[in-house]
């Protein structure tokens, strides 16, 4: 049974049916079947790209085969092709060797479409439909007289064709076929276009044809991409943005500029250059900054309120000092020592009134210190000379050295306690781990963990790891 003409690389099904040979009713293709295409007169096998289904759609006896005719699978165009059951039986009864269709590939027609499974527009009468832009050898005249071609009629009777007097004829831009093609209009003049999609080069296009809301968002930021990276080495004319953004990127660093230099008065340069007192560099060359300016100085006057800290150190005089404006915090530990103040340098002038009276008021008199005041012989900084203390004061010296047990203070005691012994492990704890280990507690001594407890039995004292042989490998102390 031949099924046709088909195009190389197609695919084609074709059907048959196995039937019982003692009643001829359909039976199914049993036995491991198998379908085998043979080209012409070759004995070559083609088994690839060949589907064999048996029982097709359920159907008992009915078979299907799909081929997949391409060239990859072994097929070829100008060809024959003979499908052959090569394996399986019907009612246990061998059909190796019946043939179960045929087909051709481009081996038939002479006339195949250019695309697979186009057909050729044939009218009523017989008249094969005519592609003029298709025609073979379109170089040559082609005689057309006495053929009505209804392609150039008009759609509308009784009009005519627009013709020039040099042979042009007048287009409907509106209504040019396949309108998806490229339109070359090179030399046309167009006035008004409405919409224009996927136009791909514009020339001649008049003054403000193109407004700002026909620019897209996308297109916006295209120019500004392009025009903030477009090379500076190309617009170096005078008076440009180019020239001048060029300029300032190789101008150089501004703080290398000598100061006031040639800045004239009441312009910044000027101001910052005569308006800061002379400083002598220091180690970085810095304007009182912090830990590099040891040598740094200032010697000129310096006549404008100082708001924050001075790290520094002060060689001139200090005018005046607002109420309150020294206060103990003011000061670093230890910043007032001798050193620090010249010889003289606080003299009568510059202690007030109020201060001395002040100081004066502070210091202990004889009067002021009783039996109370002087607990220990240690309280005295230098041994007393004939003279020096009153009798209240003797007999608070005397009762403070003839004390048995000087007493110490809560304080006093705390800090033995807390001084520490062992590294960093102090008296008191000390003590609470040797009370443990004598007095408290033991839990686990046969097991490689042993852990003892404070007196109170409220924590694990000590946890530690032991061997086979007792000896501690890893110990962990609670001391709190």
């Amino acid at each position: 049974m031949y099924s046709g003409d088909i195009r190389l690389g197609e695919t084609i099904d074709i059907k048959f049916t196995t039937r019982k040979f003692s009643t001829g009713a359909p039976f199914t293709l049993a036995g491991s079947p198998a379908v085998s295409a043979y080209v012409g007169n070759g004995t070559t096998e083609i088994t690839s790209g060949i589907t064999l289904s048996v029982d097709f759609d359920s159907v008992t006896g009915l078979n299907n085969v799909r081929v997949v005719a391409s060239g990859g699978n072994g097929f070829a165009t100008a060809t024959n092709v003979s499908l052959v059951i090569t394996a399986g039986t019907v009612d246990s009864v061998s059909v190796v060797g019946e043939v179960v269709g045929a087909f051709s590939i481009e081996n038939r027609s002479a006339v195949m479409p250019t695309t697979a499974a186009r057909t050729l527009d044939v009218s009523a009468g017989g008249e094969a439909g005519v592609d003029w832009a298709n025609i073979g050898s379109p170089t040559t005249t082609v005689n057309l007289s006495g053929t009505s071609t209804l392609a150039l009629e008009p759609t509308t009777a009784g009009r005519k064709l627009d013709v020039t007097t040099t042979g042009e004829a007048g287009i409907d831009w509106a209504n040019i076929g396949a309108p998806t093609t490229t339109q070359n209009l090179s030399g046309t003049s167009i006035s008004t276009v409405a919409t224009a999609t996927a136009v791909t080069t514009v020339n001649g296009l008049a003054a403000n044809v193109i407004t700002a809301t026909a620019l897209a968002t996308s297109a916006v930021d295209e120019i500004s991409d392009g025009v903030w990276d477009e090379q500076l080495s190309g617009h170096t004319t005078a008076g440009s943005a180019g020239k001048a953004l060029s300029d300032a990127g190789s101008a150089g660093d501004p703080w290398s500029t000598a100061l006031p230099g040639a800045y004239g008065a009441g312009t910044a340069g000027h101001i910052v250059g005569t308006g800061i007192p002379d400083i002598a560099p220091g180690a970085a060359n810095g304007l009182f900054k912090a830990g590099s300016n040891a040598a740094t100085s200032i010697t000129t006057a310096l006549t404008a309120n100082v708001i924050g800290n001075i790290t520094g150190n002060l060689s001139g005089s200090v005018g005046s000092v607002a109420t309150g404006g020294i206060a103990a915090a003011s000061f670093a530990a230890g910043a007032i020592d001798a050193a620090a103040i010249a010889t003289d340098a606080i003299g009568a002038n510059e202690i007030s009134a109020a201060a001395v009276t002040k100081i004066q008021t502070g210091l202990a008199t004889p009067t002021n210190i009783t039996a109370g005041t002087i607990t220990t012989v240690t309280n005295l900084t230098n041994a007393p000379t004939a003279g020096d203390l009153t009798a209240t004061m003797k007999t608070s010296v005397t009762t403070a050295a003839s004390a048995a047990t000087p007493a110490l203070s809560a304080a006093g005691v705390d800090a033995i306690w807390d001084d520490a012994v062992d590294g960093s492990v102090t008296a008191r704890q000390s003590l609470r781990l040797a009370n443990s280990a004598n007095g408290a507690i033991v839990a686990g001594a046969a097991t490689p963990t042993v852990t003892i407890r404070d007196l109170a039995d409220t924590k694990d004292r000590v946890t530690a790891t032991v061997d086979a042989s007792g000896n501690r490998t890893a110990v962990s102390r609670d001391l709190t």
